[in-house]
């Protein structure tokens, strides 16, 4: 999925502040996943994403959604605002 997917998808739940794309290798060099950081600008949004998205299935792929501790998605180049 592309970020603006990601925020489209999430934007069904509360308003997408940011969405920060990463991936993160997977034990000693197999395949990488990608993970996806969204905030939102309330944290009703973030509750209601997660308990609608987490377990769907989606282009074959099984949504994991969770809970984080950040307060806000680390600003990088991967990083996509709601201003565009």
């Amino acid at each position: 999925m592309t970020m603006r997917e990601i925020s489209i998808l999430c934007g069904l739940y509360g308003d997408v502040m940011a969405v920060h794309k990463q991936k993160k290798a997977v034990h000693r060099g197999f395949v990488a996943k990608t993970a996806a950081l969204v905030q939102f600008s309330a944290p009703m949004g973030a509750t209601l994403a997660q308990r609608f998205l987490h377990g769907l299935s989606l282009f074959g792929h099984v949504l994991v959604a969770r809970h984080t501790g950040m307060q806000e998605v680390p600003p990088s180049d991967s990083t996509m605002g709601t201003e565009a």
